[in-house]
């Protein structure tokens, strides 16, 4: 199984798979600079991939030597995204009045590029008041897919990577439903890279976020509501996905939103969201 990184080097952006401490190059290999590029590829030019001893012939450099970039920073369209997909959040939201959902919530996300670990979010420049944080399990579509059956999801995926949904919460409140409050510029983190993992491995990730080292989110994946197979097969139900399409699953309880008073974003805070077998994704706010 492959792990994917972009990543810049030199001023140099490219794209790779991380083997412990190396990445070996796969922009020069494949003449493309991200990796977007490469999913776009058809199956039959990717399939190099699968002659392991090309990818040890090839360029390779120490992560320690590279800035490391966003897995997708500009996606050629909006990401969709899951609302309310685990249990104790949404027993959270059912409090305040709202039930559990019977079928997943889908809304989109439309921003202007996505920001990676170790960068920092502007919020004073964001027209909210209200910024938050959700730590999430995101996946990259690999094919070009519609109508997909539960036995035909795997097959689409090229892995699973660590978000940082950022939130106006008021925003969201005020326009009646979640987009506006969801897509503000620069409101979503991805990273550090992008892991090919088993059904049976992402039926159980555990997921924690941290704020200046305090911990908000503790759950494991094994609380969704709805799995990776109903998300895919009911969003691809008469709808096209290709190859780049991001999707988010949902994010647990513990957002600042949920506590009393709540605990919004400030700047000079640190946000940490890591997810097992992934790794973490470390943002600054200012």
């Amino acid at each position: 199984m492959s792990d994917y990184i972009s990543y810049e080097s030199n001023g140099e952006k490219s794209f790779g798979i991380l083997d412990g401490e190396f990445i070996y190059d796969l922009g020069g290999l494949y003449g493309q600079d991200s990796l977007i590029k490469f999913i776009e590829m058809d199956e039959l030019q990717r399939s190099k991939l699968n002659k392991i001893e090309t990818i040890y012939r090839i360029e390779r450099k120490s992560i320690k030597e590279v800035k490391i970039l966003p897995p997708i920073e500009n996606p050629r369209r909006g990401i969709f995204c899951v609302g309310k997909n685990y249990l104790d959040h949404a027993v959270e939201i059912k409090e305040l009045g709202d039930e559990i959902p019977k079928s997943p919530i889908f809304f989109t996300k439309n921003i202007d590029r996505i920001i990676g670990t170790g960068d920092t979010l502007n919020i004073e420049e964001a027209p909210t008041q209200c910024a938050d944080y959700e730590g999430e399990l995101a996946l990259i579509i690999k094919n070009k897919c519609k109508d997909l059956k539960h036995y035909e999801v795997w097959e689409n995926i090229l892995g699973f990577t660590v978000a940082n949904d950022f939130s106006a919460r008021e925003l969201q409140t005020k326009f009646g439903q979640w987009t506006k409050g969801k897509s503000l510029d620069r409101f979503l983190a991805m990273g550090p890279i992008v892991k090919e993992l088993s059904k049976r491995e992402v039926e159980n990730l555990s997921l924690k976020t941290w704020v200046n080292g305090e911990l908000r989110q503790d759950s494991n994946t094994s609380r969704f509501i709805f799995d990776i197979e109903k998300i895919l097969v009911d969003l691809s139900m008469g709808m096209t996905l290709f190859p780049g399409d991001i999707i988010l699953t949902g994010t647990p309880s513990g957002v600042g939103a949920g506590f009393n008073p709540p605990k919004y974003l400030k700047s000079g805070d640190k946000v940490e969201i890591e997810i097992e077998k992934i790794g973490r994704l470390v943002n600054y706010i200012k």
